[in-house]
C-alpha cells in the first residue's frame, strides 16, 4: 500500500498505517467510538488525497502549470518560487519606525496645552501640583 501511494505521488506520512490507532483495553466504548471516528476521517482524507493527486497528474500533459504546482507542493526546497524583497532606510540603514502611540500622546499633550492656554482649564479637570505651587 505505501509503495503504491508513493508511486501515485502521495507524500510519506509519519505514521505509515492511516486509520489504525490502537485502543488501550481500559478505554470505554465512548473512547473507542472517538478513535474509530478519527480513523474514519483520516482514511477518508487519505483516499481523497489519492484521488486529487491522480486528477492533477492526469492534467499535467495538457496543462504544464498543473505539473509545476504539483512539484512546488511536493518538493518545496527545489521547486517553490521564492521572491524576496529587502527594505532599507536612508543610505541603506535600518528602516526608521515611529511609535504611533507615543506620537499620538505627544500630539494630544500639545493640543491640550493649547486649549488650556486659549480657553483656560475646565473646572472638571483638577489642577496639577505644579499649578498650585504659587
Amino acid at each position: 500500500m505505501a509503495e503504491l501511494e508513493l508511486r501515485e505521488g502521495r507524500k510519506r506520512r509519519r505514521r505509515p498505517d492511516v486509520g489504525e490507532h490502537e485502543v488501550p483495553a481500559r478505554w470505554g466504548e465512548r473512547d473507542r467510538l472517538c478513535v474509530d471516528l478519527v480513523d474514519a476521517l483520516e482514511k477518508a482524507e487519505a483516499e481523497a488525497e489519492v484521488r486529487v493527486v491522480a486528477i492533477v497528474q492526469n492534467a499535467i500533459p495538457a496543462n504544464w502549470t498543473a505539473g509545476f504546482r504539483w512539484l512546488e507542493s511536493r518538493a518545496r526546497s527545489r521547486w517553490l518560487r521564492v521572491e524576496r524583497q529587502e527594505l532599507t532606510g536612508r543610505d541603506g540603514g535600518p528602516v526608521a519606525v515611529e511609535d504611533p502611540v507615543a506620537k499620538i500622546m505627544a500630539d494630544s499633550d500639545k493640543v491640550a496645552k493649547r486649549l488650556f492656554e486659549t480657553y483656560g482649564r475646565p473646572p472638571w479637570i483638577a489642577a496639577s501640583a505644579e499649578d498650585n505651587s504659587d
